[in-house]
């Protein structure tokens, strides 16, 4: 059974500043879990209710994570409320190291379809961009400074697993590093409300970065001006603009349809 300072430790990673310091982040239900442990994230140790372990599949992946060697520890309905933040949580945890990426590691290889997220602060909205972007194959996400982190407990849930499949480089001035890209051949996509080029015109491209912004006030000026295309989807209808989650599945959809 988990103890008091352990408890308070896992407890501890519930909030951001914690997390950035360990470098360790917690997962929380079945289909989470078991996105972990099928991925190449390190987990350091599985945490588990005993009450909650009712279904097959909740006892086979207990097995699976035995057999890897992986550590286990149980905790009490009452710990388990502490440690989670859902209002009926399934009663499985995992313990997940960082990666260790960095945007110089990154640009040594890089790959050829990237989504850059600038200041996104909705946690839903960054967990749904990430599922999309696992979906149609983008192959590196690079976050700005002043976003929400990735490694928010909503973020994860709304991802459905979908971080554990993408590299992502958090907390970056971005204007260095597009330039940088830039020197590479990518194309700079920017979604832009107010955009010259409209999406389905954008052609075939072999290397492109698109960029999406924040919820309110969109893509900062000054990375427009390095953008090769400010990028519009032109409305039929009504409404005020569309949410950036949805913006970036139309685009994304676009630009990999070949």
């Amino acid at each position: 059974m988990l103890s008091r300072s352990k408890l308070k430790y896992y407890c501890s990673l519930k909030r951001k500043k914690y997390r950035e310091r360990e470098k360790k982040f917690l997962v929380e239900g079945l289909h989470l879990c078991e996105e972990a442990l099928n991925s190449d994230y390190e987990i350091e140790l599985f945490l588990y209710c005993p009450q909650k372990i009712t279904s097959k599949r909740e006892q086979e992946l207990l097995k699976k994570v035995q057999s890897r060697g992986i550590p286990t520890d149980t905790v009490s309905l009452v710990d388990l409320s502490k440690l989670t933040d859902t209002e009926n949580p399934q009663g499985l945890i995992a313990l997940v190291q960082f990666k260790d990426f960095s945007f110089q590691k990154f640009i040594e290889k890089p790959p050829k379809q990237i989504l850059v997220l600038d200041r996104i602060n909705d946690p839903g909205n960054m967990g749904t961009i990430f599922r999309t972007a696992a979906w149609f194959g983008i192959q590196g996400v690079l976050i700005s400074r002043y976003s929400v982190e990735w490694s928010n407990p909503k973020v994860i849930r709304a991802s459905m697993g979908a971080i554990f499949y993408l590299p992502i480089l958090a907390e970056l001035d971005l204007i260095p590093a597009l330039r940088n890209l830039k020197k590479l051949d990518y194309k700079l996509l920017v979604a832009d409300l107010q955009g010259t080029t409209v999406y389905d015109k954008m052609g075939q491209l072999d290397k492109f970065v698109l960029i999406v912004g924040n919820e309110i006030s969109g893509v900062q000026e000054e990375i427009k001006t390095l953008a090769h295309h400010l990028v519009r989807i032109p409305k039929r209808g009504q409404g005020e603009s569309l949410n950036v989650a949805i913006v970036t599945a139309i685009l994304l959809a676009q630009l990999t349809r070949n």
